[in-house]
C-alpha cells in the first residue's frame, strides 16, 4: 500500500496534469517516467472513484519508479498492472488518509 512517507518523497519533481481533452486512447491515466508526470485523461473517468482509484494506480507507478527505481525493468507488464490495480484499491479502502493527502498537495477538486 502507498504510504505518506512515499507521497511526500514523491511531491518534489513529480508533476501531476488533468487532460479534459477527449483522447483516442481508452487510458484513464499514464505516469511518464522520463519526465516524472502522471497524467489523467478525465474524459475517460467514468465517475469519482473511479478518479481517486486511477489517481492511487499512477501514483503506485510512480512511487516504484521514483522510491524503488524498478519500473524500467518489468517482464511481465500484465502481472504489474494487476498488482499495481491491486495495490490501489487496497490503499482506496484502508488508507482513504493517503488519497486526502495527494489531493491537498496537489490542490485536486474534481465533481464527477
Amino acid at each position: 500500500m502507498l504510504k505518506i512517507k512515499d507521497i511526500l518523497k514523491l511531491r518534489d519533481g513529480l508533476e501531476l496534469i488533468l487532460k479534459r481533452e477527449i483522447t483516442s486512447e481508452e487510458f484513464k491515466g499514464l505516469y511518464e517516467p522520463d519526465s516524472k508526470r502522471i497524467i489523467i485523461f478525465y474524459s475517460n473517468i467514468k465517475n469519482k472513484k473511479d478518479m481517486d482509484l486511477t489517481l492511487l494506480h499512477e501514483f503506485v507507478h510512480a512511487r516504484d519508479h521514483i522510491c524503488y527505481s524498478n519500473i524500467r525493468y518489468i517482464s511481465d507488464i500484465g502481472n504489474y498492472e494487476k498488482s499495481t490495480e491491486k495495490e490501489a484499491i487496497k490503499t482506496y479502502i484502508k488508507k482513504p488518509h493517503i488519497l486526502r493527502l495527494i489531493k491537498d498537495i496537489y490542490n485536486i477538486k474534481y465533481n464527477l
